[in-house]
């Protein structure tokens, strides 16, 4: 049966790197994991969203939380730290009982 697993990567910082790095977390995890289903909010809701504003910011943090409830895990990759979305999702896992997974940069190959 398939793990569904949601993917914790900082974006607003660098969108254009960070969608490069987000796929080669996916390249990683096909490539290592092939009874993972893994979800990505960035290409989920990227588009139809302008983080750059308040408003949607909010409203992207929330659906993120709302699938991100639904996964069987969170796989943190990346600078998490500095970004509030991924400090958000982390908490949101804890607080919920979703296992977290923690990877690092060399590990992944970013």
């Amino acid at each position: 049966m398939s793990k569904f697993v949601y993917i914790c990567h900082p974006y607003s910082a660098n969108p254009s790197a960070n969608k490069v790095k987000f796929y080669k977390i996916f390249r990683f995890i096909k490539n290592n994991f092939k009874e993972v289903v893994p979800f990505s909010p960035v290409h989920a809701f990227g588009e139809f969203y302008d983080d750059r504003k308040e408003e949607d910011r909010r409203e992207v943090l929330k659906l993120c939380t709302d699938v991100l409830k639904r996964c069987d895990e969170v796989w943190v990759f990346g600078n998490w730290q500095s970004s509030e979305g991924c400090r958000l999702e982390v908490k949101t896992a804890e607080n919920e009982g979703i296992k977290v997974r923690f990877f690092n940069d060399e590990e992944v190959g970013l």
